[in-house]
């Protein structure tokens, strides 16, 4: 009501027609923000109280974070393992099985030096007709085997120091990845159940404090920041070519320290209570546009409280 008989006053006044040395009489407007968590939750925390002054980034109030806190070290601990298992896969196999395929490999070694041996004492006894052919023939067997033996095992001792395939350590390289984003998240989840102020400003209201439900669609509280703040004027359509946007205003209010100064940001495109007949001379001095003006020092003003507006030449 109050508000209402402030633009009426305005647009009486304003209907007159304003000269060069008249105050055009206004108000203040505030666009709040009414701030709520991005997940629902209960209060736990109210940093503020209605009517403080606060800073970008002060802390405002946080929602319980237990389940938060504990899906960030889930996350935390999925990466540590994700990345545990990439390593392993780049060192190859572990120095235990290397070493084991390494004494497997010099026993076959010291088999191969043996049946070497028993093959060439066969060879000599076949030469000197000591023994039979068929002996000969069973020590050649038998270094073949030898042979073919220290050479598999030399492969399984090579493959046991070589890192893992290719494709299996991309796959275990997506999985990091994977793992740290959803570590991201975790963490975006958990800071998101503290909310700190936007932008500097003035708490106006707080609906809900420690204990109660807060939810996207229940905001915690209200706040009026410094550049929301217009001041809105009213300007007869006679006058209106005297106005631009970017264009400096003087302001001034009851109680308010002299040389307080504005900019216009938005000049309507419409009349305010047009009647809706064909214009004479005499109705044209009823038009009036709204304008709105961003004061250079907002905390000056509150929202609702009167202004007078004179336009800089």
């Amino acid at each position: 009501m109050i508000r209402a008989a402030i633009l009426l006053a305005c647009l009486a006044l304003a209907a007159c027609g304003a000269s060069d040395d008249e105050a055009l009489l206004g108000y203040a407007e505030g666009d709040y923000r009414y701030l709520s968590p991005r997940e629902p939750g209960l209060i736990t925390t109210l940093d503020v109280a209605e009517g403080d002054r606060v800073e970008q980034g002060a802390p405002l109030f946080s929602v319980d974070a237990e389940r938060a806190r504990l899906a960030v070290q889930e996350a935390q601990a999925q990466l540590a393992a994700a990345r545990s298992r990439l390593a392993d896969l780049q060192r190859g196999g572990r120095p235990e099985e290397v070493e084991a395929a390494g004494d497997r490999l010099a026993s076959a070694r010291a088999d191969l030096a043996l049946a070497q041996e028993e093959y060439d004492r066969a060879q000599q006894l076949v030469a000197q007709d000591a023994a039979p052919q068929r002996q000969l023939d069973e020590a050649e067997r038998a270094l073949g085997v030898a042979r073919a033996r220290v050479q598999e095992l030399a492969s399984q001792r090579q493959l046991a120091a070589l890192p893992a395939r290719e494709d299996a350590i991309q796959a275990a390289g997506d999985e990091v990845e994977a793992a740290k984003a959803r570590l991201a998240l975790a963490s975006e989840q958990l800071a998101d159940r503290s909310f700190r102020a936007p932008a500097p400003g003035r708490v106006q209201r707080i609906f809900r404090r420690p204990g109660e439900a807060a939810s996207p669609n229940a905001p915690v509280l209200s706040l009026l920041p410094d550049d929301a703040m217009r001041l809105v004027f009213f300007v007869p359509q006679a006058e209106l070519a005297r106005v631009t946007a970017g264009q400096g205003v003087s302001a001034a209010c009851d109680g308010c320290p002299a040389g307080l100064t504005a900019e216009i940001a938005f000049i309507s495109t419409q009349a305010e209570y047009t009647p809706p007949v064909i214009f004479s001379e005499t109705e044209r001095a009823k038009l009036v546009y709204r304008i709105e003006a961003v004061p250079e020092d907002p905390a000056r003003f509150h929202p609702g409280q009167p202004v007078q507006v004179r336009l800089d030449r």
